[in-house]
């Protein structure tokens, strides 16, 4: 969705003069416009709504409230009163759909775009220094923060009135939380109710044909149940992938046992990538709000039809706690007297210089020590290891820490108050939602926004999340017996309500296979797309704007440039924030381009 209001003439967009306005937009695949008498409505939206909509809007005096409910929460929409010129843009509270805008009060020009980069061209505007940081440092962008310092994202949950003049005159924003409280359900209760709210979340979503990104793992595995619960089998169907030359990654053996199973048509894709042109890298990080390295093995295998829904897996983590054994022993110390945890803190810290040491070393229970260190200190405790809010993890990377201290500022976790281990998470798992959930949700996206699709994100159904926030804790972090992740050697096993809400359907191999996190974005650098990246910052190197000088980045490029034998699984994470400068080095060059016109 491109929307210009009060802006000069646009060839390739379609325009509407109204009372004080003249309006042009452009509305490309998958997106709608609706008007009646009374007003015009442009959306945004995954789910299947487009004749409820279509029927609402009959009513020219319709409120604005009932077109909302019509959207079933995922949506993103502006919504202009013809006879006042008045503009209201919505997000959903989920922040499935996103938007961003640049306004103008004193020229009375307002801009809206599902993507940042659009705006770029038609306003001067320069990169958002701590957005620079924030995505080198933690690989995610806040809710609300673009790349740009003169354009802004629509906050989840967020509706914005802009009068008649163009001034934002209100703004209603949404704040995630979550209950403290668990549910009294019995276990075999909530593992009924967890089957109910997962299947009720793929009902809006429900289209001609839907099609399941299918890893293997349980996330995605609980999707094609959902789906095979709700609609005939012949409406179903599964994609999975795998890269060529990747070690230990092939998912695609699980992704067909439960396909067979279910007895659901299911496609293997495998990505062999060649080289990587950098006008090519350029266009596709430009047309993408989070540059996602992944992009380069799941696309291009989407069908362009708007009677296919896509579905992928992104996991809230609410029914599922991503947690060990020592962030249980800090967790526990939420109930515990405060003038004890900092007397045991105290004790810890003159100890933990030495363990300190030990900081990098391979033997695993060696790095665990330094790490049980800190239980006593929660907070700490949480932003270093669950948050890595962690100075020295930034200057590992090579990475200037000049924005640290700003940044970890954004990370508000207020502990007073919470009582339980239930509220503790839900209080992380609602900070994280506005950082690497939106992050997530975001590439997932331009993803679909590339190929003209639509995709869903179930698990990311804000009522259902409601309902899984109250899963009493200690049931929701069951374990079980089961297999390692590529074998059939015995291990303890995680998910075990979800995988019970399944068993009626699932297979025997899935259902009892260990979570497995397989690295192949390496692969893809020793592939062909080291090749580009390198020339993209040695030609930034030679310019008198150079992006990487500007934030200080030679050292962390360096051993990316100097690099001369193959990369592996255990550079992963570095290789993530290398493609990420790459993609704001492009950013940076786009805006010299601009200015120069």
């Amino acid at each position: 969705m491109f929307l210009l209001i009060n802006y000069p003439h646009e060839k390739e967009f379609s325009t509407l003069r109204l009372q004080n306005v003249t309006l042009q937009y452009r509305i490309k695949d998958n997106e709608y416009y609706f008007e009646n008498e009374n007003a015009i409505l442009l959306l945004s939206s995954n789910a299947n709504i487009e004749n409820k909509v279509k029927e609402v809007f009959k009513e020219k005096n319709v409120h604005l409230d009932t077109i909302v409910n019509a959207l079933s929460g995922d949506y993103f929409a502006v919504y202009i009163d013809k006879q006042y010129g008045e503009t209201i843009v919505l997000r959903d509270k989920s922040g499935i759909s996103s938007g961003y805008y640049y306004l103008d009060e004193n020229n009375k020009q307002l801009i809206v775009a599902s993507l940042m980069h659009e705006i770029v061209p038609y306003i001067s505007c320069n990169l958002n220094k701590e957005a620079v940081y924030q995505f080198l440092y933690l690989d995610y962008l806040w809710d609300g923060q673009t790349f740009y310092e003169q354009i802004k994202e629509f906050t989840i949950g967020g509706r914005y009135h802009f009068n008649q003049e163009f001034k934002l005159v209100e703004q209603k924003k949404y704040t995630i939380s979550f209950s403290n409280k668990e549910n009294t359900l019995s276990e075999d209760e909530n593992i009924l109710e967890l089957r109910k709210q997962i299947v009720s979340s793929h009902q809006k979503y429900i289209n001609e044909t839907n099609t399941v990104l299918l890893s293997g793992g349980i996330d995605s595995v609980a999707m094609l149940i959902a789906l095979d619960d709700s609609v005939p089998k012949n409406k179903i169907n599964a994609h999975s992938y795998k890269v060529k030359n990747a070690i230990n990654a092939d998912e695609t053996v699980y992704a067909k046992s439960i396909a067979n199973h279910l007895a659901i048509d299911i496609n293997i894709f495998e990505t062999e990538l060649s080289e990587v042109l950098i006008e090519d890298f350029e266009k596709l990080v430009l047309n993408m709000n989070n540059p996602y390295m992944g992009v380069h093995i799941f696309n291009n295998n989407f069908e362009s039809n708007n009677t296919v829904t896509y579905y992928a897996g992104q996991d809230t983590r609410l029914h599922t706690p991503s947690v060990n054994q020592l962030d249980l022993l800090a967790f526990d110390m939420v109930n515990k007297p405060i003038l004890i945890r900092k007397a045991i803190n105290g004790g810890m810290g003159l100890i933990r210089p030495l363990l300190k040491l030990f900081k990098n070393s391979s033997n695993r229970k060696l790095r665990g020590l330094l790490r049980a260190s800190y239980i006593f200190d929660l907070k700490n405790y949480i932003y270093k290891y669950y948050l890595k809010l962690d100075r020295s993890y930034i200057s590992s990377y090579n990475l200037p820490d000049d924005m640290f201290d700003e940044i970890k500022g954004r990370y508000q976790l207020d502990l007073s108050g919470i009582k339980s281990k239930r509220g503790l998470y839900n209080a992380i798992v609602a900070l994280k939602w506005k950082e690497q959930y939106v992050s997530d949700i975001c590439y997932l996206q331009d993803m679909a926004r590339l190929n003209g699709v639509h995709i869903a994100m179930p698990f990311y159904d804000m009522d259902v999340a409601q309902f899984k926030a109250t899963i009493p804790f200690d049931l929701s972090i069951k374990t079980m017996k089961g297999k390692s992740e590529f074998g059939e050697k015995d291990k303890t096993i995680y998910k075990y309500l979800l995988r019970m809400s399944l068993k009626d359907k699932i297979d025997d191999k899935t259902l009892y296979r260990s979570k497995a996190a397989p690295a192949t974005f390496y692969v893809l650098f020793n592939e062909g797309l080291a090749k580009a990246v390198g020339l993209i910052f040695t030609s930034d190197l030679k310019t008198k704007t150079s992006f990487i000088k500007t934030y200080k980045l030679e050292k962390f490029v360096e051993g990316f440039l100097k690099k001369n034998t193959p990369w592996d699984a255990k550079d992963q994470g570095y290789l993530v924030k290398i493609y990420h400068a790459a993609a704001l080095v492009c950013y940076h060059k786009n805006l010299i381009l601009n200015e120069n016109k």
